[in-house]
């Protein structure tokens, strides 16, 4: 068993740099991870990296009320289409 097996993570800032370093430790662990990044493309391509584990959502810390992260929705109604 990993150290994150059924669990779920949100890493912030996790499109780049340390963010994605800890995106693909958490998955490497077990978890799945949901990115949450204002840069898109990046987010997109690394979710894609890491396979069926990991999803991408824009989330902008700077600003309320941007997120999807923010519908106060529990994440497995705001992702469906996610595998896990």
């Amino acid at each position: 068993m990993k150290r994150f097996d059924n669990r779920t993570v949100i890493v912030t800032g996790g499109a780049s740099g340390m963010g994605a370093s800890h995106a693909r430790g958490f998955v490497a662990e077990g978890a799945n991870v949901v990115i949450a990044d204002v840069l898109e493309q990046e987010g997109r391509t690394l979710a894609e990296e890491l396979g069926a584990h990991a999803i991408f959502s824009r989330a902008d810390g700077t600003q309320t009320g941007e997120s999807d992260l923010t519908k106060n929705k529990p994440l497995s109604d705001q992702y469906e289409d996610a595998k896990w």
